[in-house]
């Protein structure tokens, strides 16, 4: 496989507030790739790639189980959905609690919004792809965030794909019921929903699978290595009509987000840079508190320390500096890492920072 350039954004901290109030930073992040005419995209390399990682990694913490709660009925779940439209569609609306997030700074910006007197184009732009479960109460934020990003880009230079998977919170009638906004805005929308659990056999296999098929907009059918198991099922609740794969323009971005609360900024800034440093992929740093337990020790060295409390590189397992070294001791604040070879002058100035893909 040839070389390729990653850029990792220390500023763009993405955090996961789906089943706690504390700031912690998920490890599914917002990521965009060059869209490169589609042809280049291949979705089954994900799981094949997804069983080799499974193999380093056998437990994976990625998603905690909320607390068991009792199942609402459809008349539940409708009712929230309803009640969770505004603050999707209004980034002003504080009908529901949320993380708060800047309006968007058009200054910087501003070069990536379509004119609006150009006719609505055959190839699109952006291409946005999501796999959610069970997040019902993050959507307001996350959806949010992206429905003002689309606004801001160009509705119909936009296209949306979601894959949902065995919520009974509302998530996939929240999902649903925007499917009407979208389509009036001029969004290509794809909803699907999938049988798949994660948690059953090889997790991150499994995970590589569902969001090969987020990407089959524009992939068309994903090739999954020995094949798609039967029991797997995935009804699709949004399509275009005669679209049977997505045609991009050849520098369209693709942008994978998951459940993380994320600004509209923080989905520009990942595109403004896939743009202004054309690297192949450019992805959000991902934080997790080191020991969230308080401790007034003032000692540095002492691992309860406030030093120790910090966020720190979360998703070690998978990321990886120029060298392939793994990066145990990033904190936020930043300091300087031990390992001379990252680049502290761009990482301590909260910089983009390249990092080693495969």
């Amino acid at each position: 496989m040839g070389k390729h350039r990653f850029l990792i954004l220390v500023q763009v901290s993405l955090l996961y507030d789906q089943h706690r109030t504390d700031a912690v930073v998920h490890n599914d992040i917002p990521s965009v790739g060059h869209g490169h005419g589609q042809s280049t995209i291949t979705p089954a390399s994900l799981t094949a790639d997804a069983e080799t990682f499974e193999r380093n990694k056998h437990a994976d913490d990625e998603h905690d189980e909320p607390p068991s709660q009792p199942r609402p009925d459809e008349a539940a779940r409708n009712a929230k959905a309803a009640s969770l439209m505004a603050s999707i569609l209004d980034p002003s609306d504080t009908s529901v609690d949320r993380m708060f997030c800047p309006p968007i700074n058009n200054t910087r910006y501003g070069y990536l919004a379509a004119a609006k007197s150009l006719p609505p184009p055959k190839h699109k732009q952006h291409f946005f792809a999501l796999n959610l479960r069970q997040c019902v109460d993050l959507l307001p934020r996350l959806l949010g965030s992206l429905v003002e990003a689309i606004r801001f880009l160009g509705p119909a230079h936009c296209a949306l794909s979601i894959v949902e998977g065995n919520s009974d919170d509302g998530t996939l009638e929240t999902l649903q019921l925007l499917a009407g906004e979208l389509q009036a805005m001029g969004v290509e929308y794809w909803l699907a929903s999938s049988t798949l659990d994660p948690s059953a056999g090889l997790r991150i296999r499994n995970l590589a699978k569902l969001r090969a098929m987020a990407l089959e907009p524009v992939t068309g059918p994903a090739t999954i290595p020995r094949g798609r198991p039967a029991e797997i099922g995935t009804t699709y609740f949004a399509r275009p009509a005669a679209i049977p794969r997505l045609p991009l323009t050849p520098d369209a971005t693709i942008t994978f987000i998951n459940d993380v609360s994320a600004c509209a900024e923080d989905i520009l800034e990942l595109i403004h840079q896939r743009f202004f440093q054309s690297p192949d992929m450019v992805c959000a740093m991902d934080w997790t508190n080191s020991n969230p337990s308080p401790n007034p020790n003032p000692n540095p060295q002492t691992p309860n320390s406030p030093l120790h409390q910090r966020p720190i590189c979360y998703d070690i397992w998978i990321t990886r500096s120029l060298r392939g070294n793994l990066l145990f001791d990033l904190a936020i604040p930043p300091r300087t890492p031990s390992q001379p070879h990252h680049p502290p002058t761009l990482f301590t100035l909260n910089q983009p920072t390249q990092v080693f893909s495969h």
